[in-house]
């Protein structure tokens, strides 16, 4: 389908007058693992991307070139990222919801008018159109789901990276035979939505008790907050020289690497578990940073010292970030 065809709503509403239109569409509402992510996107009248289509419709390297063309030819654009836990609490229903107002609440530029995916938006905020099958009927829908499906996709091989045994950067979450086989063979994540019925009333299989997986549950739910954060997972549990001091998570946003070291507690014992890191272990850190940067040469112009503390409670977990907790 061709641009013509694509900017039907679109030529109708720029005609009379309006000229911020966004296009609101979502991704992930299916999958039994990761968050729902959804996209606004406000096109320029005068440099519509070509080859917008339906998101599903476009291979991954297509997908990727036009992520990028929209991002930088589009008046604005933005994302809404609702996670499981939200999921979880509520109904994928009003995630998607929310999602969509933090899409929309994020804009830059002020919509005029909405053209939405699907059913109508339950807000009354902005006058909207709601277009069945409208990631194949509108560039401005289509623009937002290509957003929406590659923010997701790139989220979720950063969750593959924290949980290998899913093979999230095969089936992204969605319910595949594979994967129905991967959570009852494991157990479900963390980042499962233990709502759903092919998820729900399968117990985790890991033991807080045991010394080494309560470390490792951790330092992935560690990993987790960082990308929720903003943050690109570069390294886990990475061992400098003869394997004599690891480093925990190192991870990059923008133009600075944080070398992270996380502490988890289960039950009571002496002091936080940020005050575990003490002048020796800082010490050590150190070293693991300063033959990572010689060894892997990463691309940051500062770099950090990181802190993740989290505390275990019978059903749930208390996590503490604390950014530049040391200085060496």
């Amino acid at each position: 389908m061709n641009n013509i065809d694509l900017l039907y709503y679109e030529n109708r509403l720029w005609a009379s007058g309006i000229k911020r239109i966004a296009g609101i569409d979502e991704a992930g509402r299916g999958p039994l693992a990761g968050p729902v992510v959804a996209a606004a996107v406000i096109l320029d009248q005068q440099s519509v991307p070509e080859d917008v289509n339906d998101s599903k419709k476009l291979t991954p390297a297509t997908r990727d070139i036009l992520f990028e063309i929209i991002k930088d030819k589009s008046l604005d654009y933005s994302v809404g990222i609702v996670w499981q836990e939200e999921i979880d609490k509520s109904d994928i229903l009003r995630a998607t919801h929310l999602a969509m107002r933090k899409a929309i609440g994020s804009l830059k530029q002020k919509p005029e008018h909405l053209l939405v995916d699907g059913r109508r938006f339950p807000d009354n905020i902005f006058e909207q159109t709601a277009i069945i099958s409208g990631d194949s009927l509108s560039a401005s829908i289509a623009s937002a789901s290509i957003i929406a499906k590659v923010t997701r996709d790139r989220i979720m091989l950063q969750i593959s990276k924290i949980y290998p045994e899913y093979e999230f950067e095969k089936h992204k979450g969605y319910g595949t035979a594979a994967h129905i086989g991967q959570i009852k063979q494991f157990g479900p994540s963390p980042v499962h939505r233990h709502s759903f019925k092919r998820v729900k009333g399968i117990k985790s299989k890991v033991n807080l008790d045991e010394p080494k997986q309560l470390g490792r549950h951790g330092e992935k739910l560690a990993c987790l907050e960082l990308i929720k954060e903003g943050y690109e997972i570069l390294e886990q549990n990475y061992w400098a020289g003869s394997r004599e001091y690891e480093l925990d998570i190192v991870v990059k946003k923008d133009n600075t690497i944080v070398f992270v070291e996380v502490k988890s507690k289960y039950h009571q014992g002496f002091g936080e578990p940020e005050q575990w890191v003490g002048e020796k272990k800082q010490s050590q850190i150190s070293k693991a940073a300063q033959n990572y940067i010689v060894e892997k040469n990463p691309n940051g112009e500062e770099y950090r010292f990181d802190v993740i503390a989290i505390k275990f409670l019978k059903d749930n977990y208390r996590m503490k970030h604390i950014e530049d907790a040391f200085r060496i």
